[in-house]
């Protein structure tokens, strides 16, 4: 039996000298754990992606960060959060997150 796909919300906080690693954390993200993930805003002080995969959370975690980081730069990058989300969410209705959480919602049957 496979695990069922969960949905998660990376939040990921940048800062002008870092701003730069946030295409590079898309591009990884849709490369290695979830080709359709769709970001919900990507701006020079943060990236929001939704996204679905069977891997856990610490999985995610260690796919998104580009191999090229130095050790400084992964440092400047402590602000990453992946929060599972479930089927109870609340937002307005016409929101591109709800319309996005409510397509998914097969995969918390």
């Amino acid at each position: 039996m496979s695990a069922m796909k969960r949905n998660y919300l990376l939040l990921l906080s940048l800062s002008a000298a870092t701003a730069a690693v946030g295409k590079e954390f898309m591009a990884r993200i849709k490369m290695n754990v979830d080709a359709t993930a769709a970001p919900l805003w990507i701006d020079s002080r943060g990236i929001g992606v939704f996204l679905s995969t069977k891997l856990p959370a610490r999985q995610i975690w260690l796919h998104a960060f580009p191999d090229s980081l130095t050790f400084a730069q992964r440092d400047a990058l402590r602000d990453l959060l992946i929060i599972q989300v479930g089927p109870d969410v609340a937002g307005p209705p016409e929101a591109k997150s709800i319309a996005w959480l409510n397509s998914h919602k097969a995969s918390h049957a």
